[in-house]
């Protein structure tokens, strides 16, 4: 008899171990589940915010674009030799253009973010956070998502062309 409940003691604790370690491969197992799903549901976040980021950049860009063509029509149109040797005509255009980019260059900086990009980081890169040449990379990154948004991009670019042949 003596026998018998030293067994039964060893069977119960043998299936409380055993229940234990179960419990334990469980709570694990739904914890990296947890885990893995909000991984994923941050990673369609931050997918939603880049897109929402790019319309906006797409929408500045349209715009932005006939401003931009008219100021290059502008002063291309009324440029003569004296212009040219005049520096406060190139100053007064630098100006102009440098004005009529910023919404572009802020927004581009906006859409950056969406990608983890700081301002430091153009600064450190352009020298200055302001600089119009930060313009081409939000072009870069809106031609490269789709082929819509390619043509709103070559469309700016084209504010540019003075070649009216």
């Amino acid at each position: 008899m003596l026998k018998l409940r030293t067994m039964n003691r060893s069977a119960k604790r043998l299936a409380k171990g055993l229940a234990a370690i179960f419990a334990i491969k469980f709570l694990v197992l739904l914890g990296g589940m947890a885990f893995h799903a909000c991984q994923k549901e941050n990673e369609e976040f931050k997918y939603l915010e880049q897109q929402e980021a790019i319309n906006k950049f797409e929408r500045l860009v349209k715009e932005t674009t006939p401003k931009i063509r008219n100021l290059v029509e502008e002063h291309y149109s009324g440029l003569n030799k004296n212009d040219i040797i005049d520096g406060n005509f190139s100053e007064r255009v630098t100006e102009e253009t440098q004005r009529a980019m910023m919404p572009l260059v802020n927004g581009t900086k906006e859409l950056l973010r969406t990608y983890d990009i700081e301002e430091e980081v153009l600064t450190e890169e352009f020298g200055d956070a302001n600089d119009p040449r930060i313009v081409l990379i939000g072009l870069l990154l809106l031609a490269a998502d789709s082929k819509e948004y390619q043509e709103t991009a070559v469309n700016f670019a084209r504010a540019f062309d003075t070649d009216r042949s």
